[in-house]
């Protein structure tokens, strides 16, 4: 019975990565209709699954992270400097250790100053464009060809798969991901029991830093170069894997949340892909993008009152049925 349910609760996760893809199949068959578009589709989905699992143990501790965009391109920026003079190993390094310094201020400057996580991580977004602006003269970097096989097969599949592990053995395995889950479903409450709400916090900007690195290793060496964005133009990186993230965690109640991130995330590959493939501009894709979120988000925040004008419609049905 155990299987059968599992692989019922798989079947009805994939349903909706499943159905919007039979959608682009049905409008764009030359552009959906063969497997190299599925793999093409898998591919693309590796970069934002890794940031989407940082941003969900952000997420679930009911705090926002609009500074991972920003992060990541200053990230790549001066891990291809590294990795031009020393070499891919320095540049893998530095990477992670950038993304963890880098989100370890952001940690700090919210565990000490409280300020609204929101206005903390723009804030922030805005000190990191500035930064990657300055360095080295603004110009960004171009890795050598030779320098650039981490972002392509099977390598950026060994370090997406090596993610997902990490990001599933932390959010189920241990007291960490346990308190993060606990915050998640009830902040005043887990107070009472002696959990440090703003340390478990802390530690979810310094996860989420980790997998910030990694997105940053697997983005540089998949494009082969990177340069600064400014004006809060990072802000389009951090949608698509926020979108996923939240899909993920409403197919929780099918899969784990780690699995749905990717699910998700998978979902939005198929949506972009669909949107290029379309000759939509990338100004009206990020629109598109942005009023899935906001309608995903007024749902998503609201569905208890959703569920309850469904219970009184169901009341007032029933009354009817009485009365007459």
């Amino acid at each position: 019975m155990k299987i059968k349910k599992l692989i019922f609760d798989i079947a009805k996760s994939l349903v909706l990565p499943g159905f919007v893809y039979l959608i682009f199949l049905i409008i764009l068959p030359q552009a959906f209709g063969s497997v190299k578009s599925l793999y093409v589709i898998f591919l693309q989905t590796i970069i934002p699954s890794v940031m989407g699992w940082g941003l969900c143990f952000i997420l679930t501790s009911n705090m926002w992270d609009f500074s991972i965009g920003a992060e990541m391109v200053l990230v790549a920026i001066i891990s291809a400097y590294l990795g031009i003079e020393y070499g891919v190993v320095v540049l893998f390094i530095a990477a992670i250790v950038l993304g963890l310094a880098f989100h370890l201020i952001t940690g700090l400057v919210y565990y000490f100053l409280q300020i609204p996580t929101i206005v903390t991580t723009i804030a922030m977004a805005l000190v990191y464009e500035a930064t990657g602006a300055l360095f080295k003269g603004g110009g960004g970097f171009t890795l050598p060809s030779d320098k650039t096989f981490l972002g392509n097969p099977p390598y950026n599949i060994i370090l997406g798969v090596i993610c997902v592990v990490i990001a599933y053995f932390l959010y189920n395995k241990t007291r960490f991901g346990f308190h993060v889950r606990a915050i998640g479903n009830g902040e005043n409450l887990v107070k009472h029991i002696g959990i440090n709400v703003k340390k478990v916090r802390f530690f979810c900007f310094l996860t989420c830093g980790f997998f910030v690195g990694i997105a940053a290793v697997l983005q540089l060496c998949y494009g082969g170069s990177m340069v600064p964005m400014q004006n809060l133009a990072s802000m389009s990186i951090v949608f698509k894997p926020m979108m996923g993230v939240f899909i993920g965690m409403t197919l929780s109640k099918f899969c784990n949340p780690i699995f749905g991130v990717f699910i998700g995330e998978l979902t939005m590959s198929i949506v972009t892909l669909g949107m290029v493939a379309s000759g939509l501009p990338a100004t009206v894709q990020n629109i598109i993008i942005g009023v899935f979120l906001i309608i995903f988000l007024i749902v998503n925040n609201n569905k208890d009152d959703f569920v309850e004008l469904k219970k009184r419609a169901n009341i007032k049905g029933k009354l009817a049925e009485k009365a007459n």
